[in-house]
């Protein structure tokens, strides 16, 4: 399989939506990056966004998880601590998540997570 990596998060995120969408797995996209007004941003908030949240949720159990996040970040990219507090804070209620750097490590990711709970069937 070619990498699809593109050097941007944007669209290594597209890309990785892509192939989610073409093997047909439940997933969402959590629009935190977005530029808004001050009024939006504080209606959004009330509404339920909350900083530092993952990017993608796969919402497909495997195993002991109830699901898979992902934050995504180009290659070279950086965490912010409270995306690490998240990705923590969903591990600890039994969620599988982790940061990917790329399409390509997404991918990867969403592959190995599938797997998980196979050995037990």
């Amino acid at each position: 399989m070619r990498p699809v990596s593109v050097q941007n998060e944007e669209g290594e995120q597209i890309a990785v939506c892509d192939w989610l969408r073409w093997h047909q797995l439940v997933f969402l996209h959590v629009p935190n990056e977005a530029k808004r007004s001050q009024a939006a941003g504080h209606r959004e908030k009330l509404m339920g966004l909350q900083k530092g949240f993952p990017d993608l949720l796969v919402l497909e159990p495997r195993g002991r998880y109830h699901g898979l996040a992902i934050e995504m970040k180009a290659i070279g990219g950086r965490v912010r601590p409270e995306q690490k507090e998240w990705i923590e804070m969903l591990k600890a209620k039994g969620y599988a998540a982790s940061v990917a750097y790329g399409a390509d490590h997404a991918i990867a990711l969403i592959q190995e997570y599938l797997k998980v709970g196979e050995q037990d069937e």
